[in-house]
Parts: structure tokens; sequence; C-alpha cells
């Protein structure tokens, strides 16, 4: 989970510095969305294993959709809300109160980034504290032993 998160992490910078769009490689050194969007795929992912091991098909498909379809969705929304914030922004006269409505959109949006990324943080934590896993789901016997001694 953590190296798909550097990775991504990665790829959201070169794809910034790629676009020439020095505005988004500072927003996305301090809200790094590809980052929290490669944990959260990966967290996702690993739960609907864990379910589809435990026989609980609804639950699986669940996070299934929340690792792939749901991140693709928020990926696209984020770009496109940065980008139309942008566009009113630049629009100077051609667009009446542009200015304001894109500095709206943008300060919307990276609010939400950032309330995304601290509440990312405080659940990849909880989930890097717990114990060693297979698969995702505790080992009992490893559980029992450690209570019992």
């Amino acid at each position: 989970m953590f190296a798909a998160g550097c990775i991504g992490l990665m790829y959201g910078i070169v794809e910034k510095v790629v676009l020439f769009n020095p505005m988004a490689i500072v927003i996305n050194l301090f809200i790094p969305m590809h980052l929290l969007w490669q944990w959260n795929q990966g967290r996702h992912y690993q739960l609907s294993k864990d379910y589809k091991k435990d026989n609980k098909k609804g639950k699986a498909f669940i996070h299934l959709m929340l690792a792939t379809l749901v991140i693709f969705i928020l990926h696209g929304s984020w770009d496109a809300l940065l980008s139309i914030g942008a566009y009113y922004i630049d629009s100077e006269n051609n667009i009446a109160n542009g200015e304001l409505i894109g500095g709206i959109i943008l300060g919307s949006t990276i609010l939400l980034g950032f309330i995304y990324t601290i509440v990312t943080f405080i659940i990849t934590i909880k989930t890097a504290r717990k114990p060693k896993r297979e698969y995702g789901s505790i080992d009992k016997e490893v559980e029992t032993e450690t209570i019992t001694q």
C-alpha cells in the first residue's frame, strides 16, 4: 500500500510537470491526491479480497468498486474542478465574475482535498498500526497465542 502510494505521488508530480502547470505542482505537494488515491485503492482492494475470502460477496463487490470506479471518479472530478476553476480565473473579461467563480471553485476543491488528505492519513495510520495480516485478515493463531501469554 505504501509503495503504491509513493508511485502514485511520483506519477502526480511528473503528470503536473509534463503539463507545465506550476500551481498544480504546488497543490500536489501539499495535497498529494495521487498518493492518497493509491493508498485508498490498495486498502479497498485488500478489503475486497478479505471479504471474498470470507464469502461475503456483497461487501467484496462494494470494496472492489471503491477501489476501482470510485477512485477514478474522484481523480477525474479533482482534475476537472481544478481545471474549471483555473479557466474561470483566467477568463478575464469574457465571463462575468469569472475570477470570483473560479476562486470559489478552486478554494472549495482545495478545501475538500485538504479534508480528504487529513481523513486518509488518519485511516492509513490506523491501518498501518494494526497487527500483521495474512491477506488483510488477522491471523487467529497468532492473536490467540498473544492473548494467552
